[in-house]
């Protein structure tokens, strides 16, 4: 294993083959817009570029200011970056596509014509002999699912194969299907469609919003939802035409940010609101699934943080109110980023520490708040972390703001607006 350092935050990262290729490449798309392509040198043992890094901006001439959604042709002709771009505040949308050569090198960038509308997902389809790409797409009239060709020439929009429109407005997310189906799955927070240039199948599914898919053989899929369960995917299909669509749950995992499939059963779920996964799916299972058998540690995202010495050793260590939605924790870090604690708490808002009386030199307890209370954690005399009560403190608000003030006192801001100010030393309650 390697860590090799890149000068950007990668928002995406995909691998492929080029056509006269032994080895596969990584295409690398970073947040400030720059495009370049890794490949491993076997001769030197090291990560190698094998393009200087190209910039989206200078292909579009506008700055892209949304997320930017990667895909690559399934037969690697072309790699495309969608994004927003903005042009004396008028938003402009539109598909920044890198050329492939045999090799895997990428050659002048340009933009085909497409649409200009309000674009949730965009994938390359298979099996045609032209890049085309199908775009998942609203409006005021609704949602639809177009396919343009990806050219080169001509100064409005190449339509492609078909068009499928008034679908489902919940849709967010497309799953290209390989040959002999070419075709793609619409899915929808309670319906999912396979649509086709003569096939449009829909079938209903339990109510979730997909966040991310991972492909776990040619037409089975894992797709993760916004609550961290993971729902296997089956298409099934006779003489070219789809004859059913089947959704099952898995069982219960951190939220997916991104799935792949590593082969023999085994997953990787990475998160970005919660530790990421190792996990073993075995389909035959009763109950559940899913096993968790490794966790790699997220602090992030970090809502707040603050310095305590709760071992009174003169060695602060960083409290931070990590995690998102109902993976929101406490994590207590020493040196590095080795977490030397953690306390599930979710809907963490703010996170303060006080003194026990105004004489201490260092702190001694948290104070987290919530939406619609305030609760109030300490090292207790065999420094375990456990929740405590401080007298005259108010616990069934939402703590704004609280910290130590001039004149031995405490000072909690609700969020009415009231200050509340008591008197060193409290009484504090194990």
């Amino acid at each position: 294993m390697r860590n090799v350092p890149i000068n950007g935050r990668i928002v995406s990262l995909h691998p492929f083959r080029p056509l006269d290729g032994l080895l596969d490449v990584l295409i690398i798309v970073t947040e400030r817009h720059k495009v370049c392509v890794l490949q491993w040198d076997v001769s030197s043992n090291e990560l190698i570029t094998r393009n200087a890094s190209m910039d989206i901006d200078a292909c579009t001439s506008k700055h892209p200011w949304a997320d930017q959604i990667c895909t690559i042709d399934p037969d690697y002709r072309v790699i495309g970056v969608y994004m927003v771009t903005s042009w004396h505040k008028v938003a402009k949308r539109g598909l920044c596509a890198f050329p492939l050569d045999n090799f895997g090198e990428l050659e002048k960038p340009f933009v085909p014509r497409m649409c200009n509308l309000l674009v949730k997902d965009v994938k390359f389809l298979y099996g045609c002999d032209v890049p085309t790409v199908a775009v998942l797409c609203q409006d005021a009239e609704g949602a639809h699912a177009k396919t343009y060709y990806v050219s080169q020439t001509g100064s409005v929009p190449v339509t492609g194969p078909w068009t499928r429109d008034n679908i489902d407005q919940s849709a967010g997310l497309l799953i290209a299907l390989p040959t002999p189906l070419c075709g793609v799955l619409i899915v929808g927070e309670e319906l999912i469609v396979y649509c086709s240039a003569n096939t449009y199948k829909e079938r209903p599914k339990p109510c979730f919003t997909a966040k991310s898919f991972g492909r776990l053989d040619g037409f089975r899929f894992l797709l993760g939802d916004d609550e961290g369960r993971l729902h296997l995917v089956a298409v099934s299909h006779e003489n070219q035409r789809v004859t059913d669509l089947r959704v099952e749950l898995l069982g219960e995992t951190s939220i997916a940010s991104t799935i792949s499939y590593l082969g023999n059963s085994l997953v990787f779920v990475g998160s970005s609101c919660s530790d990421s996964q190792l996990i073993k799916i075995d389909l035959d299972a009763q109950g559940s699934r899913i096993q968790v058998l490794k966790k790699f540690v997220n602090l992030g995202p970090i809502h707040d943080l603050c310095l305590v010495d709760p071992e009174k050793h003169g060695q602060s260590q960083v409290v931070t109110c990590s995690g998102g939605s109902k993976y929101g924790s406490l994590r207590i870090v020493s040196k590095g980023i080795n977490e030397k604690a953690s306390l599930e708490l979710e809907g963490i808002a703010g996170l303060w520490s006080l003194k026990s009386s105004v004489d201490e030199a260092l702190d001694t307890f948290f104070v987290v708040s919530f939406i619609g209370e305030t609760r109030i954690f300490a090292m207790n005399r065999v420094d375990e972390l456990e929740e405590t009560e401080i007298k005259g403190f108010l616990s069934e608000v939402r703590t704004l703001f609280c910290h130590d003030a001039v004149h031995n006192q405490i000072v909690q801001v609700f969020d009415s607006c009231y200050l509340c100010l008591f008197h060193y030393p409290f009484f504090v309650e194990y």
